[in-house]
C-alpha cells in the first residue's frame, strides 16, 4: 500500500492536478443526453491544453487480460471514454484534449508491483459509446427496462450481446 500513496501523492501534488472532479453542477448535455459523473483525478497540461485521466481501481493488474478480452477491463475502457466525453462536453475544459487514461491498480500483481495500465481512446469506441449512451437513455426515458436474468452470465460475449439487443 506505501507505493500507490507515493503514487498518488506525486500525482495529487501537481499544481495542475484535480481529484474527484465532480461535473454534478455543469448540465453537460452529449448528443441530447444529460449526463453527468466524477473522476477520481485529472491532470492538465496548461501549455499543451492536454488531460490524463487517472482512475483507481482495487484490483491487481494482470498482463494476460486486455481491453477487448476482458469483460472488466471492457467495462473500465466504457468508463474512461465516458470520461473523456465528460471532459469534452464540459464548458470548463471543453478547449483541452483528453489524450490518455491510466488505470492506477491498488493491488500489487504477481510480482509484488502496482502497475498502471493505459487506454488510448480508439476513435471507434468513442462512436460506440455515444450510441450506447443515446439508447440506454431512450430505455430510461421510455420506462423500457430489459429483463436480466438474475443468474445471467457476465463473460464479455454475453455483455456485447445484450447491449446488441438493446
Amino acid at each position: 500500500m506505501p507505493a500507490i500513496i507515493s503514487t498518488t501523492r506525486q500525482l495529487t501534488s501537481s499544481p495542475t492536478s484535480i481529484s474527484e472532479l465532480n461535473f454534478r453542477s455543469e448540465n453537460i448535455v452529449i448528443d441530447s443526453v444529460p449526463v453527468t459523473g466524477k473522476i477520481d483525478l485529472i491532470v492538465t497540461d496548461e501549455a499543451a491544453k492536454t488531460i490524463t485521466v487517472y482512475d483507481y481501481k482495487t484490483t491487481a493488474y494482470d498482463s494476460k487480460k486486455t481491453w477487448k478480452n476482458n469483460s472488466t477491463l471492457w467495462k473500465y475502457a466504457k468508463q474512461l471514454g465516458f470520461y473523456k466525453l465528460l471532459l469534452e462536453n464540459s464548458p470548463k475544459y471543453a478547449k483541452y484534449k483528453v489524450i490518455s487514461a491510466q488505470i492506477l491498480h491498488t493491488e500489487p500483481d504477481a510480482y509484488g508491483a502496482l502497475t498502471a495500465r493505459t487506454y488510448d481512446y480508439p476513435p471507434a469506441d468513442e462512436a460506440e459509446l455515444k450510441s450506447l449512451i443515446q439508447t440506454v437513455y431512450k430505455h430510461i426515458t421510455e420506462l423500457n427496462f430489459p429483463d436480466i436474468p438474475p443468474d445471467a452470465d457476465r463473460k464479455l460475449k454475453n455483455i456485447q450481446e445484450f447491449i446488441a439487443t438493446l
